[in-house]
């Protein structure tokens, strides 16, 4: 199984982005992610964005990106971000290190922005992912432009519990299997948070008010085993937590977000066994 674990690291604020990649990736990520404001503002200095790349290249750690597609209403923010994505292909062109670059999708009429993402980022190696995007197929545009240039799905399981839970259903592996089984995208990446199944909270994987509970919470073995089932084996495997607000402070919060990163990896562990 080709599988690869990241951290979502815009949570951790205590250290600088440089830093965080550092560390992060010495503690065992096979990935770090960050957030595209973030990365954009920190490449616009020639130092840092060659900083970012030393950090990196020394513990053999990749890169995603996670960005917001922006309001197609508000075309200061549109243009803004034609520049940020400018600026993330320059970094690319020169440096190569960027595996994914993720996008959330919360407004409506945003699919121009999206193809003009995935059309500049063709001549790349660069893969683009798009947050609980096409969850129920692609429509003809969407599904035209991916004959052409494919681009894939970024699952945020946490998202997902919620979703079953509202619908009636319960968390299983064979709920979470039947969820995937619908999705219009091949999967690349997977945010995994925890929550009680009524609001997203992205709490610790093994948040002890949450286990108790048992009820409706997000269950990692039971996702993960979905995924396995599902024969997705290519896949970044994301924990988005944030540890701070459930009374970890920064080495605190490092233990915390260990500790969820063997747990997964023992799941999985045990996983390739069965």
């Amino acid at each position: 199984m080709f599988m690869k674990y990241a951290l979502a690291g815009w949570h951790y604020p205590y250290r600088t982005l440089t830093g965080n990649i550092r560390f992060f990736g010495a503690a065992g990520f096979d990935i770090f992610s960050a957030l595209g404001n973030d990365f954009r503002a920190a490449i616009r200095d020639e130092k840092t964005a060659e900083d970012i790349a030393l950090a990196l290249s020394e513990n053999s750690t990749g890169l995603s990106v996670h960005y917001g597609l922006p309001d197609p209403k508000k075309p200061e923010a549109v243009e803004d971000f034609r520049r940020s994505m400018d600026d993330i292909h320059a970094w690319q062109e020169k440096y190569g290190l960027l595996e994914i670059l993720s996008f959330d999708v919360w407004f409506e009429g945003i699919f121009p922005e999206l193809k003009r993402s995935v059309e500049l980022f063709a001549d790349t190696k660069v893969r683009l992912a798009f947050e609980d995007y096409a969850l129920e197929g692609l429509s003809d545009e969407a599904a035209a432009l991916y004959a052409e240039h494919p681009f894939y799905l970024l699952v945020d399981a946490g998202h997902m519990n919620i979703r079953l839970i509202k619908k009636g259903c319960g968390n299983s592996a064979g709920d979470f299997g039947a969820e995937l089984s619908r999705v219009g995208l091949p999967i690349i990446e997977s945010h995994i948070h925890n929550n009680n199944g009524l609001r997203d909270m992205h709490a610790p994987l093994l948040e002890p008010r949450l286990l108790a509970e048992r009820v409706n919470t997000f269950d990692a073995k039971e996702y993960l085993t979905a995924i396995v089932n599902a024969g997705i084996e290519d896949i970044v495997i994301t924990i988005e937590t944030i540890p701070h607000l459930y009374g970890f402070k920064e080495s605190d919060s490092d233990c915390s977000i260990l500790t969820d990163l063997k747990y997964v990896k023992e799941i999985i562990n045990i996983l390739k066994k069965e």
